[in-house]
């Protein structure tokens, strides 16, 4: 049995439409609920993991103009730098 104090609360996306036509009018309507919570929390972990990596990024670069330092990348197929 599931009681308010057993239950997760979850995300919901609702989609909602009429049904009918022009001549007899609306005759009824559907909804959609979709659960939405694991994609929502997924996004907020990768929002989390992109701030961190930007973090981690800025770091790097205080580091190396600190220590006059640099880095570069070589595509070994056309010698470009």
């Amino acid at each position: 049995m599931c009681t308010p104090s057993t239950v997760e609360p979850r995300l919901l996306l609702v989609s909602a439409r009429p049904l009918g036509d022009m001549e007899h009018g609306i005759s009824g309507g559907f909804v959609v609920f979709s659960d939405i919570t694991e994609q929502h929390l997924a996004e907020r972990h990768n929002e989390a993991t992109r701030a961190e990596l930007l973090k981690t990024q800025e770091r790097l670069l205080d580091a190396q103009r600190l220590a006059r330092l640099g880095n570069w990348e070589q595509d070994l197929r056309t010698n470009e730098i």
